[in-house]
């Protein structure tokens, strides 16, 4: 049967008068053609006499998971209910959601993203395996931001945005699979989605992200291990360092890696990789361009029976900054750059229920013709992870970085950050999560002839969220989030609150 052939045309309801169907077919990447969302104004609420209530009827193409086991191209546009019990259908049910006030709230939206959050908030047919080596997932996520530019809170909004209002309302929804197969000594991981971003006020901003992280775990003998992987990740970026409100400030990060291992003894283990990384921007930012970067290491690693360990490890990086075909001595930014670091790593079990993770480092980078943007130094983290008890756990961290930053006034960020996340399992069922992140940036190496601002930024985010899993499939939270940045620049301040509610289900 086809999803949603339910016939063409008019058709007489409601006291006789011809009412129109409506239905819109919509797209999810490679997926092609996954569903249908149609409303019909020609059922009567009651009876066979009163007004219509309009119905929405939502249909998916659906995975069939046979008695014989899944098939790699069983896929087939099925409606929600299925005569035969040897198919568990993953298909969205027939939902009215007249009078419920998610109408109300959903209108703004395209039909493809009201289908899926209905989709995700109605109770569904389908549910994910224990076990199961491949599942689908989608999630909705429903976001106010009271200051989405990040702008002071003495800016003139509709000067800057063309709007009075800089607050706006998203809705973020989420198709994805995740694949996690042994095979022999072997095991493939994956972890992919496509998401979408539509904004209710500042619609020059909607997107489509295609995010995924794939990996290949591989063992060619019992003493030699290896690791594969590649990510990719589309993000919006942040708008605190962008003044381009009226563009898309979208950010892809790529990366590609492959990790070694040989086990020299049952406590002794040689460490190497190999990796290249990448970033790009739609917009220009006051951190750092463009840019992509090869990389190497090497290691080695003492693991002792009770679990802790040791790791030395140096590393040696090249980059290269994309979109800058020529050099400018007046700006001083660079073509390309060299990074070195030597590093020891330390993981300390505190009895069975806590761990310490450190890092220490000095880091490098030399520039290929302006040495005024060079930089080295110390960095490194300190890092805990305890459970207090069966249902209560505490993160916590200290880092201290340095990075990049080609700007006109500053070379590099020395970063110094706290945070601290609880967790309490409240019931079998529901978690409550905190997050409180302090962090303070100062921006050095100031060029010469530049003035001199001796910029030093502080930013705090404190957040708290809900979590409720009412089925084993169906994960919904709700969270509250304020941002503070201040400044000894003028007008960088800036304060921001957001709220959201969301839903995930696995298939």
């Amino acid at each position: 049967m086809g999803a949603g052939s339910h016939g063409g045309g008019a058709k007489t309801g409601c006291g006789g008068d011809a009412q129109d169907k409506s239905a819109e077919e919509f797209q999810a990447g490679s997926l092609g053609r996954i569903g249908r969302l149609e409303r019909d104004d020609t059922r009567p609420a009651s009876g066979g006499s009163g007004p219509c209530v309009p119905e929405y009827r939502i249909y998916a193409i659906c995975k069939i998971l046979a008695e014989g086991g899944p098939s790699p191209a069983n896929y087939a546009r099925i409606p929600y209910r299925m005569p035969s019990r040897r198919y568990r259908p993953a298909c969205w049910q027939v939902v009215n959601i007249e009078g419920t006030g998610l109408k109300e709230m959903l209108t703004p939206f395209p039909p493809p993203y009201v289908a899926l959050l209905l989709a995700l908030l109605l109770p569904a047919q389908a549910f994910a395996d224990e076990g199961d080596p491949i599942n689908l997932l989608g999630s909705a996520r429903l976001q106010h931001d009271s200051n989405l530019f990040r702008l002071p809170g003495d800016a003139d909004s509709q000067r800057l945005l063309g709007k009075p209002d800089k607050s706006d309302q998203i809705l973020i929804t989420s198709l994805g699979v995740q694949l996690d197969k042994p095979y022999g000594l072997q095991r493939f991981e994956l972890d992919a989605n496509l998401t979408n971003y539509r904004y209710r006020n500042f619609r020059h901003l909607d997107s489509t992200a295609r995010n995924y992280t794939a990996a290949w775990q591989l063992q060619l003998t019992p003493q030699l291990h290896g690791r594969l992987s590649g990510s990719r990740t589309d993000t919006l970026n942040t708008f605190a360092d962008v003044s381009g409100y009226d563009k898309r400030n979208l950010r892809t990060e790529e990366r590609r890696r492959f990790d070694g291992s040989y086990d020299v003894s049952g406590s002794v283990r040689l460490l190497a990789g190999v990796g290249r990384y990448s970033k790009k921007s739609n917009q220009t930012s006051s951190v750092e361009d463009d840019y992509r970067v090869n990389s190497r290491e090497g290691g080695v690693r003492y693991e002792s029976p009770s679990g802790a360990s040791v790791s030395l490890v140096t590393k040696r990086s090249d980059g290269t900054y994309l979109n800058r075909p020529q050099l400018n001595p007046a700006t001083m930014l660079d073509s390309s750059f060299d990074e070195r670091s030597n590093e020891v790593r330390l993981r300390l079990p505190a009895g069975g229920s806590a761990a310490f993770d450190a890092r220490l480092a000095r880091i490098e980078r030399k520039h290929a013709h302006f040495s005024e943007r060079d930089f080295s130094g110390t960095v490194g983290n300190l890092s805990l992870n305890w459970n207090i008890t069966g249902k209560t756990q505490l993160a916590a961290s200290v880092m201290r970085e340095l990075s990049s930053a080609q700007s006109n006034t500053a070379s590099y960020v020395e970063s110094t950050r706290f945070l601290l996340a609880p967790y309490w399992q409240i019931t079998e069922k529901a978690g409550m999560r905190l997050r409180y992140v302090h962090e303070v940036r100062d921006y050095l190496g100031q060029l010469s002839n530049a003035m001199p601002l001796d910029q030093s930024d502080t930013l705090d985010t404190a957040m708290i969220e809900f979590e409720w899993r009412p089925l084993r499939s169906l994960l919904m939270s709700t969270s509250l989030q304020t941002d503070l940045r201040s400044s000894n620049l003028p007008r960088r301040d800036y304060r921001s609150q957001s709220t959201s509610i969301s839903a995930q289900y696995t298939f």
